[in-house]
């Protein structure tokens, strides 16, 4: 099942880059936390474990598509696509949880 979450805030587009380039890294791990809402869950934390894809939505480098596993929730290894501008911190995240 499919839920949208309204990002609201989040980390800086360096942080970004380097959870992804450390993404397989043993000795390395890069958490990123995304303050995040749905209408039915305020103040919900998305915390992101694994980008495994980044791809820049415009060729601006601000705008940016996300995609990986994440904790939110209590549950862990949950798929994530999410798009989220690096300037304002916000954007949107769908979350696919487990049936």
């Amino acid at each position: 099942m499919d839920v949208r979450y309204e990002i609201l805030g989040g980390p800086e587009r360096g942080t970004i880059f380097t959870a992804y380039e450390y993404v397989y890294d043993k000795d390395v791990q890069v958490t990123m936390k995304f303050a995040a809402q749905t209408p039915s869950a305020k103040g919900t934390a998305i915390e992101v474990t694994e980008l495994y894809n980044l791809s820049h939505e415009d060729g601006s480098g601000r705008r940016l598509n996300l995609e990986g596993r994440c904790f939110a929730h209590g549950v862990h290894g949950i798929k994530f696509r999410m798009f989220y501008d690096t300037v304002d911190h916000t954007g949107y995240a769908i979350l696919t949880r487990p049936e």
